[in-house]
């Protein structure tokens, strides 16, 4: 099992983006794995002005801060963070 958190640039499917990713392992209790590390990542949106306000406020990751330093999202199938994935 895994708890999986996603932030996003809003809320609209196909619109906003996720630009950020963290899976979490959990033991049979529903708490963190002590010897398994957590996943994190940042994803550099393509479309960073889409950004809402309300988004904004939630996760409070820097737009400057994802498009210096997170990975643009190439390698993963079209569509797939968009909401637009087949």
């Amino acid at each position: 099992m895994a708890a999986v958190d996603l932030e996003t640039t809003g809320t609209r499917p196909g619109h906003h983006e996720i630009i950020q990713i963290a899976v979490v392992p959990l033991d049979s209790d529903f708490k963190p794995l002590a010897d398994v590390r957590p996943f994190y990542t940042l994803v550099k949106p393509e479309h960073p002005e889409r950004e809402s306000e309300a988004a904004k406020q939630k996760h409070k990751i820097p737009m400057s801060e994802l498009l210096l330093h997170a990975p643009r999202p190439t390698a993963w199938p079209t569509g797939c963070l968009t909401g637009s994935w087949p």
